[in-house]
């Protein structure tokens, strides 16, 4: 994947969607966070409520962002085969985003 689309503002603006490529190195550091739209996670309830899912332990539930996030993964896991089309996206948009806003702005969540 190009720089290109790092700096692009969707995905499915960039001009190889929905055919991409990915150097997988040069990608490494910005997964390693658990910021999404420029809010941080925190790491402690994102661990608790991934624990919680897999029956690892008596974790107590995380905030609505952690459990939209982890939703998010499972789906990915799941159905890795499915097709990543326009609704799966702006389902995973409305489990990240559950009260339709990011800090405090408001963002159309589940639409293109």
């Amino acid at each position: 994947m190009s720089t290109e689309i790092l700096h692009s503002r969707c995905i499915w603006q960039h001009p190889a969607w929905p055919q991409l490529t990915f150097d997988a190195a040069a990608l490494a550091p910005a997964l390693a966070t658990a910021a999404i739209e420029g809010e941080q996670l925190n790491l402690e309830s994102l661990r608790s409520s991934v624990a919680h899912r897999l029956n690892l332990a008596d974790a107590p539930g995380a905030d609505s962002s952690v459990e939209g996030l982890v939703q998010v993964m499972q789906d990915t896991l799941a159905n890795h085969g499915a097709a990543l089309d326009l609704d799966r996206l702006c389902r995973w948009q409305s489990a990240l985003f559950p009260g339709g806003t990011s800090g405090i702005t408001r963002i159309a969540v589940g639409r293109k």
